[in-house]
Order: structure tokens, then C-alpha cells, then sequence
């Protein structure tokens, strides 16, 4: 059950065995300036009676609008009558949460309360925040929407914002505003609800944990592993999160030198952590084979410094790594094959000449995807850690990650001093 906190006002009022007052709600996967109504009732109204005691009382959260909110000062007898129907109804677009409050103590155990009815309206629910999209059916029906993103980044690379979400506009005029007022450095991106869903993989991917819904009515936080079904932690996700916002703040032109130094510093020491902790894909041959072989049966290998306790295969064909006791998918690594029997030939990873800097670099990824952009079907894989391509990237300039995306470079200064740090 998603945790909440509510601020309540100091009005309070009662009626009967019914004590209510009016507040407003924060909530991970709700806006701010949501209205809501308490009641707490000597009886078991809505609850699970297998877990009702006599010497409990039940508090049950609704939701409500800001006119109905407002009743509370200015007009008693509609506020009574509300609650009195609530209570009788238990509507489920109202019903938001339910708590047992001990009479001694005060302590409160949350539930989920149990609705009657779908809405006590007899016309379209009225509130604005059921009227905007949650789920992927709600979000097939989307005619237009608006994507921000970084107009200093790469298309389609998401612009981050400090809360480390992607916020999607249902209004034009609201994503101008925000621009306007927060995000000079960013931009809007026009598509469907269906091309959103379509790029939401793509975002969670890179590490992207949420989007913001925004419009006239109000906001909503959507978690993407919710409306993605997917409880999977992608290796490399959080390393190609800090370098989105790495480069968002080195890039940018609206931030003092103080804060820019600050924020730099933020996130180049996280990325450090992150190259430090994260395996990598990287293209290798063995010994006297010469170039990597492009062929269509892909073998997936793992160099001997990178630690990984088990591998597997996830219900969806994925290379699931576990790895310091966390279990991590390798994003597109569908349908290939893992060879387990370490091969006695010597393994070398190759490195890439870059004819925009004009120097060799030993390129790695953070998934396959990354990976097939430069090697596309090649025949061995390698699964590797810094400790691994650490040693090898000589005589390359030094490593590059993910070089056909916005790139993150670590020269041979950086790679020493990381070095140090090896476990």
C-alpha cells in the first residue's frame, strides 16, 4: 500500500459516533494540493471484519473536491451530509485508505478499506485527477501529449528533473510555463499516448524510475514499474541516469558557477561509484582470431575479475546476473547463449578508433542495446568490470561508455585514480 501523510486543518467537527475533519494529502503517487476528508467511526464501516476488535476505531481517507473542502468552513450542513454518504456508499474513486486507531494508545495499523459502490456521482466522476491517465489502457487513449526533454542531449535522451523524473505534459501551454519558469535548457516533444508507452522501456532503461503527468487539473507521479509490470533492476540503469544528469549540468547555461561546480562534482562522484560497482558489456576475440566474427549464434562470455555468484535466465529470456548479493537484468540480451566453462583461450577486448578525436578508445557498454549500435551481431560477448577492461584498454587514449550515445570518456588519469578503488 502506498504510504501517505496528510496535512489536516485545525477545523474539526461531530456528529454522532463520527468525528471528521478535512486536509489535504501527500502521497508518493499523488499531487500535493489533493483535498481529502477523515472520518473515524466507532464502528467497523468498510473494514475487514476478521481484523476488527471492539477496542479499535476505524479512520477511513476520501477524497474530495476543493468545493467540498471548502464546505467545512462555510457550510455545515453539506459537509454533514457528505459524510453521511460516504460512509453509507463507500465509493471506490473516493475511498483512498483505511487505519485501525487504538483507543489507548492512538496507534494506527493502515488497511484497505473495502468499497461498495464504483462512484456515488451519478454524472462523470468530477475529479480532476481520475481524468488523467494512470494505466496503459488509460494511456493508448492519449490523442496528444507533451515529452520534456534536454535540448543539450541527444534526442531521445529524456530531460531529468532534480526529483529524477520525466515529466509528460496532457496541456501545451502548462509545459511552456514550466519551461519558462524552471527549465530554460529544455524542450517539448510532441507524440500519442501509444508512442509514449512505446519509449517508457527505453526511459526505465536508462534508470528513469517515474514520470510526471502534468495538466491543467493538476499532477500525478506514475511509478514506470508499475505501468510497466516490471519489478526488474537493469544493470547499468543508475550509471546511465548520472550520466543523462552529468551532462545536463555541465551543458548548461543557466546555472551559476557555484551551483555548477557543486552539482558537477554531485554527480561525477556517483558516477565514479557507478563504474566502480556496474558490470559492462564489451566486444573481445579470442587469441588469433582477428576481428570480432558477426555471426547470427551469440555467445555471451565472463571475463575472470567481474565477480558474478550466478547467472540465469529471467522468464523473459534475459540474462539475469547476480552480483554482491543483487540480482540485476541485462537489458537486451533475449534469446542468446551463455557459455558457463571459462575458455583457455586468452580473451582480448578490442578497441575503437574514434576519427572525431582521432585516437584509438576501448569502448564498453551498459547493455546490449548500446552494444549492438557498434557491434551488431558479433558472436562473443563479453560481461566485464572495471577491474577487467581496466587492464586492457592499452593502447587506447582511454575508455568510453556507451560511445554511440551521449558518452561518458575516462582518460588515463581518471582510470589510475579509479584503479585504486578496485576491491
Amino acid at each position: 500500500m502506498t504510504n501517505f501523510n496528510v496535512q489536516y486543518t485545525k477545523q474539526a467537527r461531530q456528529m454522532g459516533p463520527l468525528f471528521f475533519h478535512v486536509g489535504t494529502v501527500i502521497m508518493d503517487n499523488l499531487p500535493s494540493h489533493i483535498k481529502c476528508l477523515e472520518v473515524i467511526s466507532s464502528q467497523a464501516t468498510g473494514a475487514e471484519d476478521s481484523l476488527y476488535f471492539s477496542d479499535l476505531k476505524v479512520s477511513l481517507l476520501f477524497m474530495i473536491t476543493k468545493e467540498e473542502y471548502d464546505w467545512m468552513a462555510n457550510n455545515p450542513g453539506k459537509i454533514d451530509s457528505l459524510v453521511l454518504e460516504l460512509m453509507a456508499k463507500l465509493p471506490k474513486d473516493r475511498l483512498m485508505t483505511g487505519q485501525y486507531v487504538g483507543l489507548a494508545d492512538n496507534k494506527r495499523l493502515t488497511f484497505q478499506p473495502q468499497g461498495k459502490c464504483e462512484t456515488m456521482d451519478n454524472e462523470k466522476i468530477k475529479y480532476a485527477f481520475f481524468q488523467i491517465p494512470y494505466g496503459l489502457k488509460e494511456w493508448e487513449k492519449v490523442e496528444k501529449c507533451w515529452v520534456m526533454y534536454n535540448a543539450r542531449l541527444q534526442s531521445p535522451l529524456p530531460g531529468i528533473d532534480m526529483n529524477e523524473a520525466v515529466n509528460v505534459f496532457l496541456d501545451i501551454n502548462v509545459g511552456k510555463q514550466e519551461i519558462e519558469r524552471f527549465a530554460p535548457d529544455f524542450k517539448l516533444m510532441e507524440m500519442t499516448g501509444k508512442q509514449l508507452l512505446e519509449i517508457l522501456p527505453v526511459y526505465y532503461r536508462m534508470g528513469v524510475p517515474k514520470i510526471v503527468c502534468r495538466s491543467t487539473n493538476g499532477n500525478r507521479i506514475v511509478k514506470l514499474s508499475e505501468l510497466l509490470n516490471t519489478q526488474d533492476k537493469i544493470s547499468g540503469a543508475s550509471l546511465q541516469l548520472n550520466i543523462i544528469r552529468f551532462l545536463q549540468t555541465i551543458r548548461s547555461v543557466h546555472i551559476n558557477e557555484e551551483n555548477y561546480k557543486k552539482t558537477a562534482n554531485l554527480w561525477w562522484t556517483k558516477l565514479c561509484n557507478n563504474v566502480l560497482e556496474d558490470v559492462f558489456i564489451v566486444p573481445f576475440n579470442f587469441e588469433g582470431e582477428g576481428y570480432p566474427k558477426e555471426v547470427s549464434d551469440r555467445f555471451i562470455h565472463v571475463f575472470p575479475n567481474t565477480k558474478i555468484e550466478e547467472i540465469r535466465f529471467s522468464t523473459n529470456n534475459e540474462l539475469i546476473i547476480v552480483r554482491n548479493g543483487e540480482e540485476k537484468v541485462i537489458a537486451g540480451t533475449r534469446g542468446l547463449s551463455y557459455t558457463e566453462k571459462a575458455d583457455d583461450r586468452q580473451m582480448s577486448i578490442r578497441t575503437s578508433y574514434n576519427p572525431t578525436l582521432k585516437q584509438e578508445w576501448l569502448g564498453v557498454f551498459t547493455d546490449l542495446y548500446e552494444f549492438d549500435k557498434v557491434w551488431k551481431n558479433a558472436a562473443h560477448i563479453g560481461i566485464a568490470s572495471f577491474a577487467d577492461f581496466a587492464q586492457h584498454y592499452k593502447p587506447a587514449k582511454g575508455i568510453v561508455i556507451n560511445p554511440a550515445n551521449e558518452c561518458f570518456f575516462l582518460e588515463e588519469e581518471t582510470i589510475s585514480q579509479l584503479a585504486k578503488h578496485i576491491k
